[in-house]
């Protein structure tokens, strides 16, 4: 999301440095040696936020040293808690907003600021903090901060006034050992043989539009793509639809509870008033925490003729918590196994994150759906890509990756 996901940004507000590290601030630093040369490059700032725990990722294009503090809240002067990142010798790419208001629970607020020459700081927000954690992460680089409101939401992460110091770097594709199980599906031995993909839209719905490219016909030729792959993996695949015709929202997930489907992948394409805005999201069914994601989810629910008579049906599907999980899990298998396909492939990819949002095209399914916005076809550069065939091959390996990356993260128990 570049230090602002899409939507409307707020400009940053003057950044004053962080006071000296004192009793309840904490502070760490890596032992990454500062490189003579170019500056490193921040090239984007992108979250995830729940009700009780955040991560926030800081990807650079290197490693180079940063440091961490803490700043209590100061409710005189209107300070709420605060995550001060400092990057000694990297600078924002051009695309990086200088900040944005983040609507949830717990993270508020994301914004950049250059306190001074060839410096560069990121300042996090929060509306409370139990416990965080800051390590640095390879392949790519990049500072992950995770954060909890409570205890329980992060029970590894070290307190604010815990004396402690501890900036760990990792290998991200080094093998760790597994966790012991913790969600239902897994403890219950299943596994995902067949999927339902959805192409979004079709027939008499068009669906978004710009830049010489109709949704509907652009999740259909995904659809097969990404359906053609999974087939070669192993996987059973039916389709809501393998032309050109229009299928009710309601009658998708009927469609996939008839077929006794494993997992439900619904594919789409963005749009935004804004033709700046661009990137590639992932969503699960859940209520909305950000305005973005209400008015993605405005837009792809117009087709519906659901009323408010229907709101009991909506409320209980929105409190399935189990399937809420695992669809969860899979949306972070997606998001990130098709952005690591694009990077590697040398595509630009804008990671807007995995976001929830209650979209009628997945209610009422009885297995773990998501919802795909392959890019904005509002963005000129995008719909360019989206116009490739090989970048659609590349985001459609990336695609059946997380699924495959899923199916294998249920087996690390079952056998």
């Amino acid at each position: 999301t570049a230090a602002a996901q899409p939507g409307k940004a707020a400009p940053a507000a003057p950044v004053t440095p962080a006071a000296p590290v004192s009793s309840g601030q904490q502070s760490g630093t890596t032992s990454v040696p500062a490189r003579r040369g170019k500056p490193a490059v921040l090239r984007q700032v992108s979250w995830r936020a729940d009700n009780d725990r955040a991560t926030i990722t800081i990807e650079l294009s290197r490693e180079t040293e940063w440091r961490s503090q803490y700043a209590a809240p100061d409710n005189g002067a209107g300070r709420p808690p605060r995550l001060y990142i400092d990057f000694s010798d990297a600078l924002p790419d051009d695309a990086v907003k200088p900040g944005a208001k983040v609507s949830g629970a717990l993270l508020t607020r994301v914004r950049s600021d250059q306190p001074s020459s060839g410096h560069t700081r990121v300042i996090l927000d929060f509306k409370a903090l139990r416990r965080y954690k800051v390590q640095a992460v390879r392949n790519p680089y990049r500072v992950v901060i995770e954060v909890g409101a409570t205890d329980a939401a992060l029970p590894d992460g070290q307190r604010p006034d815990d004396s402690r110091v501890s900036v760990p770097v990792r290998e991200a594709d080094k093998a760790t050992p597994s966790a012991p199980p913790k969600d239902l599906v897994e403890q219950l031995g299943l596994t995902v043989h067949t999927v339902l993909i959805d192409a979004g839209h079709g027939g008499k719905d068009p669906g978004a539009m710009g830049n010489g490219i109709v949704e509907r016909n652009l999740t259909l030729k995904m659809a097969r793509m990404v359906g053609e792959r999974l087939r070669r993996m192993g996987f059973s695949v039916i389709y809501t639809r393998d032309r050109d015709v229009f299928v009710p929202l309601d009658k998708r997930t009927a469609f996939a509870n008839d077929k006794k489907a494993d997992l439900f992948l619904s594919l789409h394409v963005n749009a935004n008033n804004d033709p700046r805005i661009c990137g590639f999201e992932t969503y699960y069914l859940d209520l909305a925490r950000t305005d973005s994601a209400t008015r993605v989810a405005a837009r792809e629910n117009a087709v519906s003729e659901k009323s408010l008579s229907d709101l009991q049906f909506i409320l209980t599907d929105l409190m399935l918590n189990a399937k809420t999980q695992e669809s969860r899990d899979v949306a972070n298998f997606v998001q990130d196994s098709a952005l690591g396909r694009l990077r590697r492939g040398g595509f630009p990819a804008h990671d807007n994150g995995v976001r929830s949002a209650p979209f009628y095209v997945l209610m009422g399914a009885r297995m773990p759906s998501v919802l795909v916005e392959l890019g904005y076809c509002t963005n000129p550069d995008e719909a360019r890509r989206l116009n490739s065939e090989k970048y659609l091959s590349t985001l459609a390996d990336g695609i059946a990756e997380g699924v495959a990356t899923y199916k294998r993260k249920l087996a690390r128990f079952s056998q």
